[in-house]
C-alpha cells in the first residue's frame, strides 16, 4: 500500500498539479490513519458531514506547481 499510495502523491503533485490531496477514511482505521501521517497527512479535524465516522486527512502540495 505505502509504494500505491507513493504513486499517487507523486501523479498528483507533479503530472496533474493539484494543490491539495484529502483523503477520507474510517475514524477507527489505525492502519490508514498511521500510513497517510508517514506521508505527512494532516487530520483537518473536521468530521464529514454525511457521515460523522469519517474523518478527513490532508496533504498540502509542498512546491507550487500552479502556474
Amino acid at each position: 500500500m505505502k509504494e500505491a499510495a507513493e504513486k499517487v502523491i507523486d501523479y498528483a503533485f507533479n503530472t496533474i498539479k493539484v494543490q491539495k490531496i484529502e483523503a477520507f477514511l474510517h475514524r477507527d482505521n489505525q492502519r490508514s490513519i498511521k500510513l497517510l501521517e508517514k506521508f505527512s497527512f494532516r487530520n483537518s479535524n473536521e468530521p464529514d458531514r454525511t457521515n460523522p465516522e469519517l474523518i478527513c486527512y490532508n496533504l498540502t502540495n509542498p512546491i507550487n506547481n500552479l502556474k
